[in-house]
């Protein structure tokens, strides 16, 4: 028995405790509604955690990421949890019944869809972390600002791809369209990928740093900026 059946079960032995014998439609909009609230409390619950332990409890960390982090995820969160209190409300009105497959659907999508928002806000935020202290040593992050437009589209795309799967649509031919593409645009973009890896590279394995004196073929001079 899920958990909407039970709260209907419990609405309609406190009816009958009352010696009430309300209408069907009556009864599953009380129980809809008090399983709304149900869900409103534990989503209250779940963000005073959130606000009471886990930040308090990142505060005292010596780095500020924790602190964004769960400042970035616990309203999302709170959301994700009256998400699921409407979709298990509705699916006790009989009314919705022949919209159901419709309504398991939209539902679906959108905790796809707002998990993505989450992941992508962790990634912005731990990027961004990543390129303020990369700001103070004087370096660019400019080179950050696009890995973090890569990462997004990949979480999103990734995402497209599990919404289609729940859709049971054939993903083969989007994965083969998909590869047939990337390797088409990365021979149209040789040259770009070509520095744009080079890029990454000098980014994070750090060959030279601000100040050292190197030299390049004929050229030679001291890092100024990276």
């Amino acid at each position: 028995m899920d958990f909407g059946a039970t709260i209907l079960n419990l609405v309609e032995s406190f009816f009958d405790l009352l010696g009430i014998q309300p209408s069907d439609v009556l009864i599953q909009a009380v129980t809809a509604i008090s399983i709304i609230l149900v869900f409103l409390f534990i989503g209250f619950i779940v963000y005073s955690i959130f606000e009471r332990v886990f930040c308090r409890w990142a505060e005292r960390t010596k780095t500020n990421l924790d602190d964004e982090i769960l400042k970035n995820i616990k309203k999302p969160i709170y959301f994700f949890v009256f998400l699921i209190g409407i979709y298990t409300a509705i699916r006790v009105i009989t009314l919705f019944d022949e919209f159901k497959t419709i309504l398991d659907y939209v539902f679906i999508i959108a905790e796809i869809l707002l998990v993505t928002f989450i992941i992508t806000r962790v990634v912005n935020v731990i990027i961004a972390w990543y390129a303020e202290k990369q700001r103070k040593k004087g370096v660019s992050e400019h080179i950050l600002f696009v890995l973090k437009k890569i990462i997004n589209a990949i979480i999103v795309i990734f995402a497209f791809l599990v919404i289609l799967y729940v859709f049971e649509i054939d993903l083969s031919g989007i994965v083969v369209g998909l590869g047939v593409g990337g390797i088409a645009i990365a021979f149209a973009l040789q040259s770009v990928l070509s520095d744009l890896f080079s890029a990454f590279s000098i980014y994070f394995d750090k060959p030279f740093e601000i100040g050292d004196f190197i030299v390049i073929g004929d050229d030679a001079g001291v890092v100024k900026k990276i």
